[in-house]
Parts: C-alpha cells; sequence; structure tokens
C-alpha cells in the first residue's frame, strides 16, 4: 500500500510539474527581448537582383560597421516613407536603415528596409 501512494505522489508531481513549465514556456515564446531587434544604417553599396551589398555606417554600434551582403526574400519589406517599393527602387548611394530580426534559433534575417535618402 505505501508503494502504492508513494508512486501515485510522483506520478502527481511530474504532471503537476509538466504542466507548470508548459505553461511558462508558452508564456515566454512569444515574448521578445531587446536584442531580438535591431535596426542599423547603412548605404547601398550595389544592388543585385535578389541581394544587396550594404556598407554600414559609422554612427552604427561596432557590430554593424562594415560591408555587408544580404539575401533579399519577397516577405521582406522596403519602404520610402509610407509607399512599400521594390529592391529595383534602391540605387548605389542610397541611404537606408535595416531592421533585423533573430528568432528564438538564433537564426538572423531582415525584417525590414527603409530608404532615408535618395543619392538624387
Amino acid at each position: 500500500m505505501t508503494i502504492i501512494v508513494l508512486l501515485i505522489g510522483i506520478l502527481i508531481s511530474y504532471f503537476a510539474g509538466y504542466v507548470n513549465a508548459y505553461k511558462d514556456y508558452e508564456e515566454d515564446a512569444w515574448v521578445m527581448s531587446h536584442s531580438d531587434i535591431q535596426t542599423f544604417y547603412a548605404e547601398v553599396k550595389e544592388v543585385g537582383e535578389k541581394s544587396l551589398l550594404v556598407d554600414g555606417i559609422s554612427l552604427n554600434d561596432e557590430n554593424y560597421r562594415g560591408e555587408f551582403q544580404y539575401d533579399i526574400w519577397e516577405e521582406v519589406s522596403i519602404y520610402r516613407q509610407d509607399a512599400v517599393i521594390s529592391l529595383s527602387d534602391l540605387s548605389e548611394g542610397d541611404l537606408i536603415s535595416i531592421t533585423l530580426l533573430t528568432d528564438r534559433a538564433d537564426i538572423t534575417n531582415i525584417f525590414k528596409i527603409q530608404l532615408l535618402t535618395d543619392k538624387k
């Protein structure tokens, strides 16, 4: 009888812990920290058909200075003020801001590109 009571107590403790841990996981799954979203400023060096070569400006954090090449997927939003534009609307010398989003698997993707000034 003592063994049965002990086993039932262990099973109840296991399931109560599992339910509590899963509830905490679900609550934290959609919470983002400040480090999950980063924005930096860059000058466009080259625009490809589906890629973008930029040079991070000196006002950025050290991690976002220098040249970066990004593949641009159709899901990436590119804006000039409030209007959506295409990648081909960007040209060499344009100043842009790039917003990066890092997911729970530590994969960083471009979330948004904003055209700040035209070279024209």
